[in-house]
């Protein structure tokens, strides 16, 4: 089916935006082309807050507009008046509607308002490895736990999840591509979080 190809290439455009994280010196190649990687950080560095402020409103607009191509041009607009129930007598209110249609993207906005906040506060009172690399390292391991504990006891409300845990069975054989899988996923965290533990970017503490 469609839409497969969005997530991967997603993946790939934001991981190349953080290549100065894991770049800090030039690269030679063949020792003849020298690609200055040390001067576009510099470069970078002086026009953060500029670019912030100028690339701002062109990710919000490409948002939206990917937002519509990526869906087949669903219907965004929500009806400009509630609508009144005469089997139940109950009257549904516009504000209501809008915030169940909407509840994802306000959470994600909020959240990602508050993530950048935190982090640039975090990387300004040198907390990097507190607030980022040890939860981050930390979290495959809990997870696998969670999951683990969950389907053999079944300690968390139901009524805290919706619809059911898939568990396999708990043989050697049957969690062997799970527990491979789960150590390759701690593995990239911890490619992901070596710059945190040895920072040499400012990236995030010049946000404002």
């Amino acid at each position: 089916g469609g839409g497969e190809w969005e997530l991967p290439v997603s993946l790939v455009l934001i991981s190349i935006g953080w290549w100065e994280n894991y770049v800090s010196g030039e690269w030679t190649v063949f020792g003849k082309i020298t690609i200055p990687f040390r001067q576009w950080r510099s470069i970078l560095q002086d026009v953060r807050e500029t670019s912030y402020l100028l690339i701002g409103p062109l990710k919000i607009g490409l948002c939206i507009l990917l937002s519509r191509l990526l869906t087949n041009n669903s219907v965004l607009v929500l009806p400009a008046a509630g609508d009144f129930n005469a089997a139940t007598s109950e009257f549904s209110s516009k504000g209501e509607e809008v915030g169940v249609s909407y509840s994802l993207m306000f959470i994600q906005l909020g959240c990602s308002i508050i993530c950048t906040y935190l982090a640039g506060l975090a990387c300004k009172l040198h907390m990097q490895k507190a607030a980022f690399a040890l939860p981050l390292t930390l979290a495959p391991p809990v997870s696998v736990m969670l999951v683990y504990l969950q389907c053999s006891y079944q300690f968390l409300p139901a009524h805290w999840h919706v619809g059911g845990w898939f568990c396999p069975d708990l043989d050697f054989y049957s969690l062997l591509i799970p527990l491979i899988c789960a150590v390759l996923l701690w593995l990239s965290y911890a490619i992901s979080v070596s710059h945190i533990w040895f920072p040499q970017c400012e990236r995030m503490a010049k946000i404002e």
